[in-house]
């Protein structure tokens, strides 16, 4: 059997998952681990989704997970749901890759597992340190129709929601994202880039320049 599937539904919202998901990782002799994040709103495959995330794992060598565009289920209606690109850059711990994952299961043994200190956030970290050492698969609904549904309200939009979210769950992500940033060498620490303010005499012109980045 090539694929286990491991479903969050499996357990109690007050477990420990990451250290429950490990444990099924050492029962298994599987290749790959389909991980199915139904713990709140139930998730459906289709019948194609299995073996597409397979194929895309067996056509990518260095490929340790893959996600795909997914469809959202709510009072009949059905909403696509289209996801974007991962790249190194998208580290945003609410960035939305979905609810359904297949991992490679020796890259989930190289970067040791899921973390067992984790109580909140442990598919965020797992997909950052996934990312150092192998590459993350997305897979599009172009033509073919999604691969799975989610049966929920689609989130409104919000670009304060990291405002809303419990004050363990930011901490826990924080360090996560810090630590993630001191493995690949991009982490600068307090003030390590920090100058004081230079001194302008009174008849002097000060200036300063303001710069707002954006995509494209």
């Amino acid at each position: 059997m090539n694929t286990s599937t491991i479903r969050s539904s499996e357990f109690a919202t007050d477990s420990n998952s990451s250290q429950l998901i490990n444990q099924k990782l050492k029962q298994t002799d599987s290749q790959y681990i389909l991980l199915i994040d139904d713990q709140n709103n139930p998730a459906k495959l289709k019948n194609s989704c299995l073996d597409l995330m397979e194929l895309s794992l067996t056509k990518n060598p260095n490929a340790g997970m893959v996600y795909a565009d997914y469809e959202i289920v709510s009072e009949g209606k059905v909403e696509e749901v289209h996801l974007l690109i991962h790249h190194i850059g998208r580290v945003r711990d609410n960035q939305d890759y979905g609810k359904v994952f297949l991992f490679r299961k020796s890259f989930l043994e190289q970067v040791g597992g899921f973390n067992k200190e984790l109580k909140f956030n442990y598919l965020y970290d797992i997909r950052l340190r996934l990312s150092e050492v192998s590459e993350i698969v997305h897979i599009a609904n172009k033509s073919e129709g999604s691969l799975y549904q989610v049966s929920a309200s689609k989130d409104k939009t919000n670009v304060f929601d990291y405002l809303l979210a419990d004050e363990g769950i930011q901490k826990e992500a924080e360090n996560i994202l810090t630590d993630h940033l001191k493995r690949i060498g991009a982490y600068l620490s307090p003030k390590q880039k920090y100058e004081k303010r230079p001194v302008f005499s009174s008849k002097s012109i000060k200036k300063a320049s303001i710069i707002i980045p954006v995509n494209n």
